[in-house]
Protein backbone atom coordinates (compact mmCIF):
# COMPACT_ATOMS: atom_id res chain seq x y z
CA UNK A 1 0.00 0.00 0.00
CA UNK A 2 6.00 -1.78 -0.71
CA UNK A 3 2.77 0.21 -0.65
CA UNK A 4 -2.08 -0.95 0.16
CA UNK A 5 -4.02 0.49 0.25
CA UNK A 6 -2.02 0.58 5.03
CA UNK A 7 -2.52 -1.41 3.10
CA UNK A 8 0.41 1.26 1.02
CA UNK A 9 -0.11 -1.32 -2.65
CA UNK A 10 2.59 0.21 0.35
CA UNK A 11 1.76 -1.16 -2.17
CA UNK A 12 4.96 -2.68 -2.36
CA UNK A 13 3.66 -0.61 -5.06
CA UNK A 14 2.95 0.84 -1.96
CA UNK A 15 1.46 -0.51 0.96
CA UNK A 16 -2.23 0.46 0.49
CA UNK A 17 -2.42 3.24 2.95
CA UNK A 18 -5.17 3.64 5.84
CA UNK A 19 -4.03 7.04 4.89
CA UNK A 20 -2.60 8.83 2.01
CA UNK A 21 0.97 9.31 1.19
CA UNK A 22 2.08 12.77 0.18
CA UNK A 23 3.49 11.03 -2.92
CA UNK A 24 3.59 7.80 -5.05
CA UNK A 25 5.38 6.24 -7.88
CA UNK A 26 2.62 3.83 -8.48
CA UNK A 27 1.71 3.63 -12.12
CA UNK A 28 -0.86 6.01 -12.94
CA UNK A 29 -4.46 5.05 -14.46
CA UNK A 30 -7.80 6.90 -15.94
CA UNK A 31 -10.71 5.08 -15.25
CA UNK A 32 -14.39 5.81 -15.03
CA UNK A 33 -17.33 4.54 -12.54
CA UNK A 34 -21.06 5.08 -12.93
CA UNK A 35 -22.68 3.21 -10.18
CA UNK A 36 -20.38 0.49 -10.32
CA UNK A 37 -20.69 -1.79 -7.54
CA UNK A 38 -18.03 -1.98 -5.63
CA UNK A 39 -16.55 -5.77 -6.16
CA UNK A 40 -16.29 -4.89 -10.00
CA UNK A 41 -14.45 -1.69 -9.21
CA UNK A 42 -12.01 -3.68 -7.75
CA UNK A 43 -11.92 -5.84 -9.76
CA UNK A 44 -10.71 -3.74 -12.03
CA UNK A 45 -7.79 -2.54 -9.53
CA UNK A 46 -6.94 -6.14 -9.27
CA UNK A 47 -6.45 -6.60 -13.53
CA UNK A 48 -4.47 -3.28 -13.65
CA UNK A 49 -2.33 -3.88 -10.89
CA UNK A 50 -1.74 -8.13 -10.99
CA UNK A 51 -2.79 -8.29 -7.81
CA UNK A 52 -5.01 -10.09 -5.69
CA UNK A 53 -7.81 -8.61 -3.89
CA UNK A 54 -10.00 -9.80 -1.18
CA UNK A 55 -13.05 -8.43 0.16
CA UNK A 56 -14.56 -8.38 3.61
CA UNK A 57 -18.42 -9.75 3.37
CA UNK A 58 -19.29 -5.79 4.07
CA UNK A 59 -17.77 -4.69 0.85
CA UNK A 60 -20.52 -3.43 -1.45
CA UNK A 61 -22.53 -0.87 -2.77
CA UNK A 62 -22.37 1.20 -6.17
CA UNK A 63 -19.14 3.76 -7.21
CA UNK A 64 -19.26 6.45 -9.21
CA UNK A 65 -16.00 8.25 -9.86
CA UNK A 66 -14.14 9.75 -12.49
CA UNK A 67 -10.29 8.96 -12.26
CA UNK A 68 -7.64 10.80 -14.95
CA UNK A 69 -4.48 10.16 -14.52
CA UNK A 70 -3.82 9.70 -10.96
CA UNK A 71 -1.71 6.20 -9.47
CA UNK A 72 -3.44 3.69 -8.84
CA UNK A 73 -2.77 3.03 -4.99
CA UNK A 74 -4.14 6.92 -4.24
CA UNK A 75 -7.19 6.49 -6.36
CA UNK A 76 -7.62 3.42 -4.88
CA UNK A 77 -7.64 4.83 -1.55
CA UNK A 78 -9.95 7.92 -2.39
CA UNK A 79 -12.44 5.25 -3.54
CA UNK A 80 -12.41 3.14 -0.24
CA UNK A 81 -12.12 6.00 1.65
CA UNK A 82 -15.41 8.01 0.33
CA UNK A 83 -17.56 4.39 1.12
CA UNK A 84 -16.15 4.08 4.66
CA UNK A 85 -13.50 1.33 3.68
CA UNK A 86 -9.67 1.06 3.68
CA UNK A 87 -7.20 -1.68 2.39
CA UNK A 88 -4.27 -3.50 3.95
CA UNK A 89 -1.94 -5.26 1.87
CA UNK A 90 -0.52 -8.67 3.69
CA UNK A 91 2.82 -10.11 4.20
CA UNK A 92 2.31 -12.21 1.23
CA UNK A 93 0.91 -9.73 -1.34
CA UNK A 94 -2.64 -10.13 -1.15
CA UNK A 95 -5.02 -6.64 -0.49
CA UNK A 96 -7.60 -7.20 2.06
CA UNK A 97 -10.64 -4.51 1.96
CA UNK A 98 -13.01 -4.39 4.40
CA UNK A 99 -14.63 -1.56 6.87
CA UNK A 100 -12.29 1.45 8.44
CA UNK A 101 -10.04 -0.99 11.20
CA UNK A 102 -11.43 -4.11 10.61
CA UNK A 103 -8.69 -5.28 8.17
CA UNK A 104 -6.46 -3.71 10.48
CA UNK A 105 -7.64 -6.09 13.79
CA UNK A 106 -4.38 -8.32 13.33
CA UNK A 107 -1.89 -5.37 13.70
CA UNK A 108 -3.18 -5.36 17.47
CA UNK A 109 -1.33 -8.53 18.36
CA UNK A 110 1.39 -7.98 15.73
CA UNK A 111 5.01 -7.15 16.87
CA UNK A 112 6.42 -3.59 16.38
CA UNK A 113 9.82 -3.10 14.54
CA UNK A 114 12.21 -0.11 15.00
CA UNK A 115 13.86 1.30 12.36
CA UNK A 116 16.18 4.53 11.83
CA UNK A 117 16.10 6.19 9.04
CA UNK A 118 19.05 9.00 8.51
CA UNK A 119 17.95 11.80 6.37
CA UNK A 120 20.43 13.65 3.85
CA UNK A 121 18.45 15.97 2.04
CA UNK A 122 15.65 17.58 4.67
CA UNK A 123 15.65 18.07 8.09
CA UNK A 124 14.54 15.18 9.99
CA UNK A 125 12.00 17.84 11.99
CA UNK A 126 10.53 18.66 8.47
CA UNK A 127 9.29 15.11 8.28
CA UNK A 128 8.32 14.00 11.78
CA UNK A 129 4.72 15.23 10.73
CA UNK A 130 4.47 13.81 8.04
CA UNK A 131 5.70 10.35 9.15
CA UNK A 132 3.40 10.82 12.47
CA UNK A 133 0.81 10.76 9.96
CA UNK A 134 0.96 7.41 9.09
CA UNK A 135 1.45 6.05 11.96
CA UNK A 136 -0.94 3.35 13.67
CA UNK A 137 -2.11 4.03 16.97
CA UNK A 138 0.69 1.72 18.41
CA UNK A 139 3.18 3.77 16.53
CA UNK A 140 5.91 6.27 17.61
CA UNK A 141 8.06 8.70 15.84
CA UNK A 142 11.59 10.48 17.26
CA UNK A 143 13.53 12.80 15.84
CA UNK A 144 17.38 12.60 16.62
CA UNK A 145 18.81 16.16 14.94
CA UNK A 146 22.66 15.04 15.80
CA UNK A 147 22.27 12.52 13.54
CA UNK A 148 19.09 14.01 11.20
CA UNK A 149 17.64 10.92 11.94
CA UNK A 150 13.60 9.60 12.38
CA UNK A 151 13.08 6.76 14.45
CA UNK A 152 10.11 4.93 13.93
CA UNK A 153 8.77 2.36 16.05
CA UNK A 154 5.21 0.50 14.34
CA UNK A 155 3.60 -2.54 13.22
CA UNK A 156 5.93 -3.81 10.27
CA UNK A 157 3.61 -2.99 7.76
CA UNK A 158 3.67 0.90 8.53
CA UNK A 159 7.25 1.01 8.48
CA UNK A 160 7.56 -0.32 5.09
CA UNK A 161 5.49 2.41 4.16
CA UNK A 162 7.23 5.10 5.56
CA UNK A 163 10.64 3.76 3.82
CA UNK A 164 8.85 4.03 0.76
CA UNK A 165 7.86 7.85 1.36
CA UNK A 166 10.96 8.64 2.67
CA UNK A 167 13.00 6.14 -0.35
CA UNK A 168 13.95 3.97 1.86
CA UNK A 169 13.18 0.86 0.78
Amino acid sequence: MAALLAAPLSAQVPDVPTRAPAASRAPRMSVSFRATPMPDVLRTFAEFTGRSIVLGPEVGGPVTADIREQPWDLALHEILLAHGLTAVETESGIIRVGSEGAPLAHEEVEETVVRIFRLRWQPAAELEGVVRSLLSERGSVAVVESTNALVVRDVPRVVRQVAEILGHS
